[in-house]
């Protein structure tokens, strides 16, 4: 009975410990860290005093390969024969004909930035509706309890000539003022910088960059992420059920 006793108080410990565990692991505040300048996005996770970067991955530490060491080849003596004369016929200078053609040199690789601002203003309201309906359900929650800071933008504006890049800086202009005054009303945020310029001459496109700190507690985001699954499989089951009583109705 005695070591009964002792058996479940040594659970009960064990639980207790874990649960505690548990609950501080929750209350910590967790998030992400994103920057992107000259074409170069990092995306860090944080949890806590911790610090992981998520994008680009980490190169794989490469193991050592046993016995690949080859032996040292015999050296060679050139002889009169054919040997010689090979090594000779290599050393001439090869004509225009003979020699291979030079690759021609590569594209720059077209802007990470400029294609999705594309990508954005192509369909923007795909993207307003699916933000909505996010922030309207299990978004809510998360979004009440976000917090943004070191907000940094800094972007520029390029058209085809002096007139059209004004109407566009115009237009973005007016656009992130609205976006960003909804943001203030989503959520907590305090920005850094936040600059906005035409580019008339279309050089200074390395000056655009945009960084920004989302933090929030680690109970938060697991509450967001078990509503937000949950409301997908309500969507995903809700055609099935319709489907079989359609059916049933049919046979009926």
């Amino acid at each position: 009975m005695n070591i009964l006793l002792l058996i479940l108080q040594i659970l009960g410990i064990v639980i207790l410990a874990v649960v505690v565990i548990a609950c501080g692991i929750l209350l910590l505040p967790a998030g992400v860290q994103i920057s992107w300048k000259e074409q170069v996005t990092e995306v860090w996770l944080t949890a806590g005093p911790l610090r992981r970067r998520f994008y680009p991955p980490l190169p794989k530490k490469e193991k050592p390969e046993r016995g690949t060491d080859k032996p040292d080849e015999p050296s060679r003596t050139e002889g009169n024969g054919p040997e010689k004369e090979e090594a000779e016929k290599q050393g001439e200078p090869k004509t225009d004909a003979e020699q291979p053609a030079k690759p021609s040199p590569k594209e720059p690789p077209p802007d990470e930035g400029d294609s999705l601002y594309e990508n954005i203003m192509g369909n923007p309201t795909k993207y307003i509706r699916v933000l909505t309906n996010w922030a309207k359900g299990p978004g809510k929650l998360l979004l009440s309890r976000i917090k943004v800071r070191k907000v940094r933008i800094v972007w520029t504006v390029t058209a085809d000539d002096a007139a059209a890049t004004a109407i566009a800086y115009g237009a973005l202009a007016g656009a992130c003022n609205t976006a960003w005054a909804i943001l203030e009303d989503l959520v907590d945020v305090k920005a850094e910088e936040l600059r906005l310029e035409p580019d008339f001459t279309e050089e200074r496109r390395k000056e655009r960059c945009f960084s920004c700190q989302i933090t929030a507690r680690m109970y938060i985001i697991v509450a967001s992420i078990i509503l937000t699954l949950w409301r997908r499989v309500k969507r995903t089951s809700a055609p099935r059920k319709r489907k079989n009583t359609a059916a049933t109705a049919d046979a009926k």
